[in-house]
């Protein structure tokens, strides 16, 4: 736009778009730039077009090879799952260990993975010459460790992970694992922590 004075205003051929607060000049736009700017319109608009044929034609190709590109997708995903399995692997120590169904786990000096070697390595058997232990011990005696350690590392290996615990270990694959999560005590029902998660657990059969 151009700044002219009313007085001068037909000397300029063009359209007047707006003026100043005193009315003493107006702004006009010359028909020139008028004629350009229309121009320019015409040529975005012929530009978004054929953007437009340009991108239908590159989906309809895409949509061709769309078993290809998803087995591609697939295949990454996989070698990416695996690659990071072994990197998390090699960063807690972890090896594979022997599986088995009979209910059998044996763990060899084995770690909480997010302790490592902060934590006192734990040996633990259950499965072959009994099926039940209980685990006794002052308070900070290392009881809910154990027990978070050998749960997790169970889930760990039946999910495909190398786990932290030494030679000859073995886990067992289980069709259903139940898990009390949570304090629970009450002051109220003169319930502890440990008292609590046994409540539920009788409470429950399927935490048995």
């Amino acid at each position: 736009m151009l700044p002219i004075k009313k007085e001068h205003r037909k000397l300029v051929n063009g359209v007047v778009l707006d003026e100043s607060a005193s009315g003493q000049t107006v702004y006009i736009e010359p028909s020139d730039v008028s004629n350009l700017q229309m121009e320019l319109s015409f040529l975005r608009t012929e530009e978004a077009r054929e953007e437009t044929k340009v991108l239908s034609e590159l989906t309809a190709l895409a949509e061709k090879y769309s078993h290809e590109l998803q087995l591609n997708a697939d295949t990454v995903g996989m070698y990416d799952f695996i690659v990071a399995r072994a990197k998390y692997g090699l960063s807690i120590g972890g090896r594979s260990v022997k599986l088995n169904d009979q209910g059998v786990i044996k763990l060899n000096q084995a770690v909480h993975p997010l302790l490592g070697h902060a934590m006192i390595p734990l040996d633990f058997s259950i499965g072959r010459r009994y099926s039940s232990l209980v685990i006794t011990g002052p308070n900070t005696g290392g009881k809910t460790l154990t027990l978070k350690t050998v749960g997790l590392l169970s889930l760990m290996a039946q999910s495909g992970l190398l786990i932290p615990v030494g030679e000859n270990s073995e886990c067992c694959v289980y069709d259903q694992v139940s898990v009390d999560i949570g304090d629970g005590q009450s002051i109220e029902h003169a319930l502890s922590t440990f008292s609590a998660h046994i409540r539920n657990v009788n409470e429950n059969p399927a935490l048995g």
